[in-house]
């Protein structure tokens, strides 16, 4: 598991033999053969350089290269490189294509599409909804998020798939915080100026959805 590799080389880990490090490899070349002199006295230094920290040094030619490799004999455990990091698990993707894939996706799905789009927060999980709803789906500490949808082609075409200024007077009496109200929903029956004044931000459902809706 990639996770367990990565604390192993943080943390260090048990191991007894000898632990190899190629500190340098460079090709040989006619020139470099010419300047045999300079290539030596190079390497020397770079041994004597990292001798503190090797047990061995070895040079060799393979395949007509130079390698210079530094040993250490391993009694219990090798060192770790030190630092932290964090494992998550990602979840489904969440773009247009993966989620419609030509048909009308789940209210959930939806749901936690919309609300990461708006917020760039993930949701973790949808509140059960009551009916006649209010399509609450979430809130952060700005923003309180609401669905109008149904997987439902005649109920999206219909009226009752619209933001209505009744829907809006009872989106903002249930708002005690006064947060900002964004409202996903297929089509709006008031005015932009009412809303902008009730704090209500009306926001289209994606596209994809209205190009199936019109199949």
């Amino acid at each position: 598991m990639t996770a367990e590799r990565v604390r192993r080389v943080i943390r260090g880990y048990s191991f007894k033999g000898t632990q190899r490090e190629e500190l340098h490899r460079e090709p040989i070349t006619w020139t470099k053969l010419k300047n045999a002199a300079d290539l030596v006295a190079k390497v020397e230094g770079m041994a004597r350089f990292e001798e503190g920290s090797f047990d061995r040094i070895t040079k060799k030619v393979e395949d007509g290269q130079l390698v210079v490799v530094g040993e250490k004999k391993v009694a219990e455990k090798t060192a770790g490189i030190g630092g932290s990091f964090t494992y998550v698990e990602l979840g489904d993707e969440l773009s247009v294509e993966a989620l419609l894939a030509g048909r009308l996706p789940a209210f959930d799905a939806l749901a936690k599409y919309v609300f990461f789009t708006a917020t760039g927060r993930t949701l973790k999980a949808v509140p059960k909804q009551k009916a006649p709803g209010l399509g609450l789906i979430g809130e952060t500490d700005l923003y309180r998020v609401h669905l109008l949808y149904k997987q439902d082609k005649q109920w999206l075409a219909s009226n009752d798939a619209a933001l209505t200024e009744n829907l809006v007077d009872r989106m903002t009496a249930a708002n005690p915080e006064n947060k900002r109200l964004l409202v996903f929903a297929a089509a709006k029956f008031i005015g932009q100026r009412d809303l902008t004044r009730k704090g209500v931000e009306f926001c289209q459902l994606p596209y994809a959805i209205h190009r199936i809706l019109g199949d």
